[in-house]
């Protein structure tokens, strides 16, 4: 009967060609597809042709797996990104931050698995990203028995911009699985047997358009259950997920995409966080949870189970945090605690003084060189310090760098990255000191490496900006792809106004007096003298050379630029090389690599950071010929 009223017919997607659950419900039949609710088939009926009726091939092209290629609509796959996550429930505070990295990655190709348009979901990104480049276009797959709920649920948005949405039909009926099955996709199904029908076949309806895209890039904002089976499957062939750590507000009650990102780090899976207030809903299992909240990390935990005894941890301490035990644990962790109080006492008020948004437990951060940040903090032992989050969009790109940075082969050559901090309303991240633990006097020096310091993908003004700004400091040793930034060193102080007024430092220079400056046994050179660069050098005061300190240094830099050439997924832009030692023979010192906040992640792990990798080359060269002179 259904068949005879809707003109062109209607695809069933149920069982040996039955009416789906959805269907019946939908249109008042049963399974066989007899008309339970006259009514409500009516309505149903008469909404599905007036849909298509004004939602027309001219406005709206649908394809098949098949035939999406023939008109070379689609653009190359490195243009094409796919969009995933929660289809409702998000609040919207990180959907800012997510279209910056979306436009960032210069796509002309927006591409989803066909959910209906939720305002509080992933889908309000569609419409963003059409509205923001005219260029671009946006494909949705959906399945072939639901193309008519596509059209009612996005009509609006086809009307506004007509022939630049289309759908791709998708048959995925049990058990044949069609367009899996000519994919190649099916043998991934085997792993998932636990799950109902109608989870498989979303399963696969994302898994068959990302194969048939060839897309390399998700964007995923949160994401349940389905979603990580589809980064797993998919880590084998190259995709790489950019996971955005977001909750739908709710507790979740198995394990998500989030969770999955956390215990699965590598170069292809990039987990993006603190972008969400809610951010511990993000994830179902406590351990993944973020480990501070707003800067507090104070906590008691109590081993529940006949361990008779107190532990501390990491764990969030915001007044919510009692809130979240199970009920039948609170009455034993208050037996516990309190038959522990006496001697936990002093315990407890020092870890309520090192709370990270306790003023007391930081302190003003004075050896820092160089860097346009604003003021650092110290802890009061020395060991962690404080960056502040200052710079806007390129504070969050460094912390996301530390985080995924960290897992490739430059991973030894950063400070230890401990997460979030708040300290009297100003966020920051916090770091291993790199100079902890060291005896005074101390000398550091920053040297900027690769000749382009602008972000991989930098508008051309831009560009042209850092080109200008470069040249007016650094003029004559910029060609060699390394330059000092700062440096201090007993009285001998480098900073961007002198190394202005001076107009940098030259290659040569830095055998003839910078190097053996810096490591001078205490007291080291004198001050900077005036005069341009190449003619003025600071008195050297007699002072002699730790040189085993310098050839250490030289074998680490070796090492630095050994683990560069293998790749690490991306491209680094202005960072630099931080020396840090203490000015007495046979002293500690230390390598870090630093400033992060212009890496750009690649889907291919082992692409060589040219700019990057010439610099340190370079720099080495130097170093080495200075050592073989000593």
């Amino acid at each position: 009967m259904i068949h005879e009223q809707l003109r062109g017919g209607l695809i069933l997607g149920g069982p040996k060609e039955t009416f789906s659950e959805d269907q019946q419900d939908k249109f008042g039949v049963n399974a066989d597809g007899d008309v339970q609710d006259e009514a409500k088939f009516k309505t149903a009926v008469a909404k599905v042709c007036a849909v298509r009726t004004r939602v027309t091939s001219d406005k709206l092209k649908i394809m098949t797996v098949r035939n999406m290629h023939e008109d070379q609509w689609l653009p190359e796959q490195q243009s094409i990104m796919h969009i995933k996550g929660f289809g409702s429930g998000l609040n919207g505070k990180a959907h800012k931050a997510v279209f910056n990295d979306i436009s960032r990655s210069r796509c002309k190709m927006m591409v989803w698995d066909g959910d209906a348009l939720d305002r509080t979901g992933v889908t309000n990104m569609v419409p963003k990203f059409l509205e923001n480049d005219p260029q671009s276009n946006a494909l949705a797959f959906k399945l072939d028995y639901e193309v008519d709920d596509f059209k009612e649920s996005w009509e609006h948005v086809i009307e506004k911009y007509p022939n630049r949405i289309r759908v791709v039909a998708v048959d995925l009926k049990p058990p044949n699985w069609r367009d899996a099955a000519d994919s190649g996709i099916l043998e991934e199904l085997k792993a998932l047997q636990d799950l109902p029908d109608w989870a498989q076949e979303y399963f696969l309806l994302g898994r068959v358009a990302c194969n048939a895209t060839c897309s390399k890039k998700v964007f995923s904002l949160g994401g349940g259950g389905i979603s990580k089976h589809e980064a797993r499957a998919s880590a084998n062939s190259g995709v790489a997920w950019t996971i955005y750590a977001l909750s739908r507000g709710r507790n979740e009650a198995h394990p998500t995409l989030a969770d999955w990102a956390v215990e699965n780090p590598s170069s292809g899976v990039k987990l993006r966080r603190n972008l969400d207030p809610d951010e511990a809903l993000a994830f179902c299992k406590d351990e993944n949870k973020p480990t501070c909240t707003l800067g507090r990390t104070f906590v008691v935990r109590c081993v529940i189970g006949g361990v008779q005894r107190v532990t501390w941890s990491g764990l969030p301490c915001l007044s919510g945090c009692w809130e979240m035990l199970p009920n039948q644990c609170r009455g034993q962790v208050q037996k516990v605690v309190s038959a522990a109080m006496p001697r936990m006492s002093k315990e407890v008020k020092r870890l309520e003084g090192n709370c990270n948004d306790s003023e007391e437990y930081w302190r003003p951060f004075g050896d820092k060189v160089g860097g346009k940040n604003g003021p650092m903090l110290v802890s009061r032992d020395g060991s962690r310090l404080l960056k502040p989050l200052d710079q806007g969009s390129a504070s969050q790109r460094e912390v996301e760098a530390y985080q995924i940075l960290r897992v490739t082969p430059l991973g030894s050559f950063f400070s230890g990255f401990h997460g979030i901090q708040t300290v009297a309303d100003q966020c920051y991240m916090e770091l291993d000191c790199a100079i902890h633990g060291m005896r005074r006097p101390i000398a550091i020096i920053d040297v900027k490496l690769g000749r382009k310091i602008w972000e991989h993908d930098a508008p051309a003004e831009k560009i042209a900006d850092q080109e200008k700004k470069i040249d007016s400091i650094h003029k004559d040793s910029r060609k060699d792809g390394f330059r000092v930034s700062a440096m201090s060193a007993g009285d001998l102080k480098l900073n961007k106004e002198n190394l202005q007024v001076r107009n940098g430092v030259l290659t040569e220079e830095f055998g003839a007096w910078l190097l053996p400056a810096f490591f001078a046994v205490a007291p080291g050179y004198g001050a900077l003298p005036e005069g341009p660069t190449g003619s003025s050098r600071p008195d050297d005061k007699g002072c002699t050379v730790d040189t085993a300190a310098a050839r250490a240094t030289l074998e680490q830099l070796q090492r630095l630029a050994a683990a560069a050439e293998s790749g690490f997924g991306g491209v680094l832009r202005s960072s630099s090389v931080l020396v840090a030692r203490e000015m007495r023979s046979g002293g500690t010192l230390v390598v870090r690599l630093i400033d992060l906040a212009k890496f750009t992640p690649y889907e291919a792990s082992n692409v060589r950071d040219s700019n990057l990798c010439c610099g340190l080359k370079n720099l080495i060269k130097t170093w080495s010929i200075w050592c073989s002179s000593l």
